[in-house]
């Protein structure tokens, strides 16, 4: 075991002189009661085991310690802790390491499904970049309560885009020579699939294979966490668009701002804007200029748009008129997820 400052990947080599066709990075902090489920997962998830699992245990923590012990004689899993005590700091860490042909991230709350390893079959034998599957959400009982299901373009950057995106890790699975030289953002405490999942979508023209397989779990549980937990409405919907509204600057810069991408754009953000307007109508009237600029002619995606007389309003217009409305749903929602009577999801 060593330790490596945070930042640093001066004199980093890869851990293995033969290449595993997977590498698994687990961050973990404090919680090595999901531990042991996400490691016995990500063992299973390459053809015939070819798999490394690179645990990164971060910060003032020793409770990974205690579990050691029952993978002393599996080769396959590395202990590589480090200081900083960040997620994305970890990530970072193990994505240099790692050795594989292929690379995914597992956070050390949830687990991957066998469908996993059929995912890396399936990408192995395609000539796409990285590989999207479905993933299931489930309670701390671990009764499923809500699917996401995987994107439909081969296009990484549309499918990223658009509000339909998954960008959680446990449905992402990529080439490691696509995004070797990618890091995630060490400055970010919320949002950090997101904002990993659409850099990518920034900087790269990824192309992407669609697995029609369930290939994890997004657990919700209470227990502690280094992240810091994005709360409320207006949370949920404005990280978003901050990242989208990014994505799009570097798309635009990059002159890979085609079509497809501007429309695909400018529905992700215009679902932000109609989920949260009513909790701060002169923020979401400034990004509806915006979104206005990348696809002028652009509306929600709801129903009563296309629908007379509504249909001739403004959309600014109409987002005012039924905020009085949406106001009072949107809290009694929020009332009902902070007692526990509705999830978040």
């Amino acid at each position: 075991m060593y330790y490596l400052a945070s930042g640093s990947r001066k004199n980093v080599k890869p851990m293995h002189s033969s290449t595993p066709l997977l590498s698994v990075v687990i961050p973990t902090h404090k919680r090595p009661q999901f531990l042991p489920c996400a490691i016995d997962s990500a063992l299973q998830a390459a053809p015939d085991g070819d798999v490394e699992v690179i645990v990164v245990p971060n910060g003032k923590d020793e409770s990974w310690k205690t579990i050691t012990q029952a993978y002393a004689h599996e080769p396959r899993v590395h202990w590589q802790p480090i200081e900083e005590a960040h997620a994305n700091a970890a990530r970072n860490h193990g994505l240099t390491i790692s050795s594989g042909k292929y690379v995914r991230f597992l956070d050390d709350d949830d687990y991957l499904f066998p469908n996993a390893r059929t995912q890396c079959l399936e990408l192995d034998q395609a000539n796409f970049d990285a590989s999207q599957g479905g993933i299931d959400l489930v309670d701390a009982k671990g009764e499923i309560f809500r699917q996401w299901h995987s994107a439909v373009s081969t296009d990484y950057v549309a499918s990223m885009l658009r509000p339909s995106r998954i960008t959680h890790n446990c449905a992402m699975l990529y080439r490691r020579d696509k995004i070797t030289n990618q890091r995630w953002d060490i400055s970010r405490g919320v949002g950090q699939d997101t904002a990993w999942a659409l850099s990518l979508a920034r900087d790269f023209d990824l192309s992407l294979h669609r697995c029609d397989l369930q290939t994890g779990a997004w657990v919700q549980h209470d227990s502690e966490r280094i992240s810091t937990k994005i709360t409320g409405h207006q949370g949920h919907n404005e990280i978003p668009v901050e990242i989208l509204l990014n994505t799009v600057a570097g798309l635009e810069s990059r002159g890979a701002l085609t079509e497809e991408r501007r429309l695909a754009a400018a529905e992700g953000i215009w679902q932000c804007i109609h989920n949260a307007f009513p909790l701060a109508p002169i923020y979401w009237t400034s990004i509806i200029h915006q979104v206005h600029d990348i696809a002028p002619n652009s509306k929600p995606a709801d129903h009563l748009y296309s629908k007379f007389p509504f249909n001739q309003l403004n959309p600014i217009v109409l987002e005012w008129l039924m905020t009085p409305h949406r106001f009072i749903r949107i809290r009694r929602r929020e009332r009902a997820i902070k007692s526990g009577l509705a999830q978040q999801w």
